[in-house]
Formats: C-alpha cells, sequence, structure tokens
C-alpha cells in the first residue's frame, strides 16, 4: 500500500497549470445502498486477506478518462483513497479517512447475503452510461472503533462514469458519540486533540498536482479550489444523506455538437436558466429536464420556464408533445 501523502498539501509545484479540466457540483439526491453487488469484505477473507485495511485493484470494465489518458484500472484502499497505475501519488481522496469495517468476526458467516459493515462494488448501467461503484457500507473510523466499539457509523459511495464523471454519494452517517470527529474541523488521530485533523478530503489530482479539483469546508457553503492544493482543506461538515458531490470533466461541458437547431418541430434556447421553446404548431404538452448521466433535473407544462443551476453544464430536454417526443441537448449557463 502507498504511503498516504496528506503532508503534500503542504507544498507545491512551481508552475501550477491555469486550466481547469474539471468543474465541481453539489447537489440533493436520493441513497441507494446496493442491493445486487460483490463483497471486497468477503473475498479478502477467502482469499485469507484481512478484511479491514486492504488495497485492491478495481477494473472498470471501461476506458475511464482522468486528466488526458484513460484507464482500465483504479487502485483503492479502505481510506476511500486511489491511484492510477503508475501514478508515484494518489489521485483521488473521495471523502478519504481512516475507515475500517466492524464486526469482523461476524463476517466468517459467508452464507450471510448482507454483513453489517463491509465493501461493496457493483457496475451499475444508469440511463445507457456504465458506472463501477465501491460502497463503504457501515464502516468506522478507525481510532472509535478500537476505542469504543460500533457507537457510530458511516456510509458513502464512489461512483466511476464511463464518461469521466466521479461522484461521492452520501448515505446514512451518525457521528453524534464519535470522539474522534470534531464538528467544525473534521477526524483526529488523538482523542479529544481539537485542531490536528487528517481528514476528511475530497479531491482530485493528476499525477504531478499540476492539475486539481478540491472540495472543502462547510458543505452548505463549501470552499472550491482547482489547481491550487496549496491552499485546501478538509470538509469540515457531515453532509445528509442523498447529498452528491460531483467532478464534471470539462470536455462534456463543450459547446461542441451542442443541439441549437430544430430536430423536427420544436427549438429550443436558453439564456441565464431561462429556457424557451418554440411550438409553432401549437403541439406541446410538457417537459422533462435530464442531466448526462440521466437524473431529471426540473421539469415544465410551459414553454418558457426557469432552472436554477450552479454551475454550467449540459442537460437534455425532453418534449412531450401531440406532435410526438423530441430530445434537445443545450448547453446550459
Amino acid at each position: 500500500m502507498k504511503t498516504l501523502f496528506f503532508s503534500v498539501l503542504l507544498f507545491g509545484w512551481t508552475n501550477l497549470c491555469q486550466s481547469q479540466d474539471y468543474t465541481i457540483q453539489h447537489f440533493q439526491s436520493n441513497y441507494d445502498t446496493l442491493v445486487d453487488f460483490e463483497s471486497l469484505t468477503k473475498e479478502l477473507i477467502v482469499e485469507g486477506e484481512w478484511p479491514s485495511f486492504w488495497e485492491r485493484a478495481f477494473n472498470f470494465g471501461f476506458d475511464f478518462p482522468f486528466y488526458g489518458d484513460t484507464y482500465a484500472v483504479l487502485y483503492l484502499d479502505n481510506w476511500a483513497v486511489g491511484y492510477f497505475p503508475e501514478s508515484p501519488e494518489y489521485n483521488v481522496y473521495l471523502f478519504g479517512a481512516n475507515y475500517v469495517i466492524g464486526d469482523i468476526l461476524d463476517t466468517f458467516n459467508l452464507d450471510t447475503k448482507y454483513l453489517n459493515s463491509e465493501i461493496r462494488y457493483a457496475y451499475p448501467t444508469v440511463n445507457g452510461v456504465n458506472a463501477m461503484v465501491i460502497e463503504y457500507h457501515n464502516v468506522y473510523v478507525e481510532e472509535e472503533y478500537d476505542e469504543n466499539g460500533p457507537n457510530h457509523f458511516i456510509n458513502f459511495q464512489t461512483w466511476f462514469y464511463e464518461n469521466g464523471i466521479i461522484e461521492v454519494h452520501f448515505g446514512p452517517i451518525d457521528l453524534d458519540n464519535c470522539t474522534h470527529y470534531y464538528p467544525g474541523q473534521g477526524f483526529s488521530h488523538v482523542d479529544h486533540i481539537e485542531g490536528e485533523v487528517y481528514g476528511p478530503w475530497l479531491e482530485i489530482n493528476n499525477f504531478d498536482f499540476s492539475k486539481s479539483a478540491y472540495f472543502f469546508g462547510d458543505h452548505t457553503d463549501p470552499d472550491i479550489l482547482y489547481d491550487d492544493h496549496l491552499n485546501a482543506g478538509v470538509v469540515t461538515s457531515i453532509p445528509p444523506t442523498g447529498f452528491v458531490v460531483q467532478f464534471f470533466p470539462s470536455y462534456l461541458s463543450s459547446t461542441k455538437d451542442v443541439q441549437h437547431e430544430p430536430l423536427n418541430h420544436f427549438s429550443v434556447t436558453q439564456h441565464d436558466g431561462t429556457f424557451v421553446i418554440t411550438d409553432e404548431l401549437g403541439c406541446f404538452k410538457s417537459c422533462e429536464l435530464y442531466d448526462v448521466v440521466g437524473r431529471k433535473i426540473g421539469k415544465s407544462n410551459e414553454v418558457e420556464f426557469n432552472i436554477t443551476s450552479s454551475l454550467p453544464q449540459i442537460v437534455f430536454v425532453y418534449i412531450k408533445s401531440d406532435c410526438g417526443p423530441e430530445v434537445h441537448k443545450v448547453w446550459m449557463n
């Protein structure tokens, strides 16, 4: 396992690249625990490995684009920290902290379909987009679990879509009794030592840290930085169940190939979040809006309506009408 490199935030490279290859978006959605999955925890036990502390190569099953290259494999560990082949340092810190599974003795009952505490992974397809999902299911902060047992729990998922989108989905998290978590600060290795926090980190970076994207601070009003790891920090609050932090590749935000011409009966224009659907035949009934991975983000029964978005993105407008359905791809600024 690589040596954890959280100290990289304390020094930097002198020629930071000014380009921005990802944008970070965050929004409230739903959280669904994996029910059709493989259990990494059970696999490790069968292989004779200790299932609490691990590093595993996960095969995407597709070519995953990341900062200009594509990869078939990601190495991820029990910290929710990972790297791509040949990287000298870690590349993804996806709510990274010192996690451990619990109830290890119970895991030896391998006939049990669902373990109370385990690492799960699956390969779903979301609206035609393939993905790899790793779920940290009812994990614990190691120091707290060693000292006080399962007096808390943490659930979250890391999503990797074949189009390059990376997401962290937050599930039920209860840290009320965790003495190693300080609200407004983060996790501490040493009990009751405020100010000495080591995570959680939520960030991605290329091999030499010249390109990076960081989400930190209070999730309700987060700090977001690009290509500037010297000034990044940890997540200081715990997002609610269903909260999603998304790293959105810039090439998906390009206006290239975005449809603005009429497909058949309608045309769709957008400015500052206001959408106007031209309906010369008067057959419009309603429309629904979806993001690039198929999440529904709005709907309207009117031909002119407003949708609020914190960042630019491509949206798909699915129009229902008496003239037949149409789908328009629109750049939303």
